[in-house]
């Protein structure tokens, strides 16, 4: 048994221990704890650190990720405002768009209300992540085969350690054996060290561990007796997952095809799970036999491939992936193949780095970089790459004060988020970004020269295009006019003579541009 806060000198050890390893584990370390945060987690935090200073509003008990907004339902009816919009039909719940969180008043810290917040899984008819309160909703029980139930009782934990709003919760395992002492090694650096504890004996946990911290208790080896034993002992934010079936508690029962069903709300979803050969567990596997001080197993945990396509086969986003697949303004990924495509020999587009078309999106990074922070890259790229930082402010920001101490910390903010992407040079007086490559650009030189190109690759272009600078503020009118014009312009310049799909899909293309 092991519980209790680790000291920093001893994680500092480990930490520097890592650093020095062998290769594969130093890139195992790297991919398990050091990838770029999505733009669903961007969100999160931020709408976490916004509820940080709001302690009025209530917590947050379920809610959605969707491509464009984040929806959370409270615990009870909150006060927000714009640029929060409220459910017509449930007045507890509340939607934001992502471009609009950046702009949210930040505190310090993280949020209590979010704590406990986690997303099991997807909605499989439009792939957004549903989220769920194991603090709200006190207790939730597993029903399924034993594979199903170890998936979630393993993989679960993982998804919380690596949701950063939920830092500040204590993750309680307990009966895991050397299974929780494998998933504290794997999580020590993207979870607090201290707050994964790990328990033999449910009894071990005392209501003052409890009294004054979120916490959700995960009970591998729990029975009928489980459920009144937890409520003798939970604080006022605990929650507790079960690896049995409890009729007084909810439940996610497994449907098979990794489905499961929120029971009795009976909901359906993709659930999450994580098997004992599922490479990122794999990887957690290594770290821990290097721990342990045995690196010949450690080495040994990838022989059978060799190393480089066991990293590659990791996915480079712990989010689930179709969250950030679909369209979220500017080029879809279709759109995107199209212009990286396949041109004939004669010439080729190359890929570029800032997405005019649809919302902006900077492209420099595998996430992409949205929101206020994109449109400012768009604003400063069009204005030729500089400009003053109260006029940026005051077109990134209309309406708000451009001088004093709010404006800075607000322009702060900003330029940290641009400068994970893009390079900025910044003076008392202006911002500079260096030149970059664009899609409207690109496909203006390809409609200027279309038989140039396979059918193919100008139907994928066509497909992409969306009207300019969508979503932006006042100060893209003119621009978005002039864009549209040139796209306009081109489009309905193309020779009468091209492929019949092709000129439907120029038709296509017309028609979205101009409804704008």
């Amino acid at each position: 048994m092991n519980h209790g806060s680790e000291s920093f000198e001893e994680f500092l050890q480990w930490r520097e221990s890592i650093d020095n390893a062998p290769r594969p584990v130093r890139d195992a370390f790297e991919r398990l704890t050091r990838q770029d945060p999505s733009p669903s987690q961007v969100a999160m935090n931020g709408i976490s650190h916004y509820l940080a200073g709001r302690p009025d509003v209530p917590c947050a008990m379920l809610g959605v990720i969707s491509h464009d907004w984040v929806g959370l339902t409270f615990e009870d009816v909150p006060e927000l405002s714009a640029p929060w919009v409220q459910d017509e039909v449930d007045p507890k719940s509340w939607r934001i768009a992502h471009r609009d969180i950046a702009d949210l008043d930040a505190a310090e810290g993280w949020s209590p209300q979010l704590l406990g917040l986690y997303s099991p899984g997807n909605n499989p008819e439009n792939g957004e992540a549903v989220l769920y309160s194991t603090q709200s909703f006190r207790s939730l029980g597993l029903l399924g085969e034993e594979r199903f139930v170890q998936a979630v009782m393993i993989g679960h934990v993982l998804q919380k350690a690596y949701e950063t709003w939920n830092d500040d919760e204590l993750l309680i395992l307990v009966g895991y054996g050397e299974l929780g002492e494998k998933i504290k090694i794997g999580t020590r650096e993207v979870h607090p060290p201290g707050n994964v504890l790990t328990f033999d004996q449910f009894e071990e946990i005392t209501p003052a561990l409890l009294e004054d911290y979120s916490a959700t208790i995960y009970w591998w080896g729990s029975d009928s007796t489980s459920l009144d034993r937890f409520e003798q002992v939970r604080g006022p934010r605990t929650g507790l997952v079960m690896d049995s079936h409890d009729e007084r508690a909810a439940f996610f029962a497994d449907e098979g095809q990794g489905r499961a069903a929120l029971e009795p709300q009976c909901f359906s979803f993709d659930i999450h799970l994580t098997y004992g050969d599922d490479t990122k567990w794999k990887f957690i596997e290594v770290l821990w036999a290097y721990f342990q001080e045995d690196q010949e197993q450690a080495l040994a945990g990838v022989t059978d491939e060799s190393f480089d396509d066991f990293l590659s086969s990791l996915p480079a986003d712990t989010a689930p992936a179709d969250e950030e697949t679909e369209e979220a303004g500017g080029l879809s990924p279709e759109g995107s193949a199209a212009l990286a495509g396949s041109p004939t020999a004669q010439v080729e587009l190359g890929e570029f780095q800032l997405s005019l078309l649809g919302e902006p999106e900077v492209r420099t990074r595998s996430t992409p970089l949205l929101g206020k922070a994109a449109d400012a890259v768009a604003l400063l790229h069009l204005r030729g790459g500089k400009m003053p930082v109260k006029e940026l402010s005051e077109c990134i920001w209309p309406g708000k004060e451009t001088e004093g101490n709010t404006a800075r910390q607000r322009r702060s903010r900003l330029k940290a988020a641009i400068t994970e992407h893009v390079e900025v040079e910044a003076d008392a007086d202006s911002w500079t970004v260096p030149e970059l490559s664009t899609d409207h650009q690109q496909i203006l030189q390809a409609l200027a020269s279309p038989a140039r190109y396979e059918p193919s690759a100008l139907i994928e272009a066509l497909e992409a295009i969306q009207p300019p600078l969508t979503g932006c503020a006042a100060w893209a009118t003119d621009y978005r006019q002039t864009m549209t014009t040139e796209l306009v312009e081109r489009l309905e310049s193309l020779p009468a003579d091209l492929d019949a799909a092709v000129q439907d899909a120029a038709r296509e293309a017309l028609e979205r541009v101009n409804a704008a």
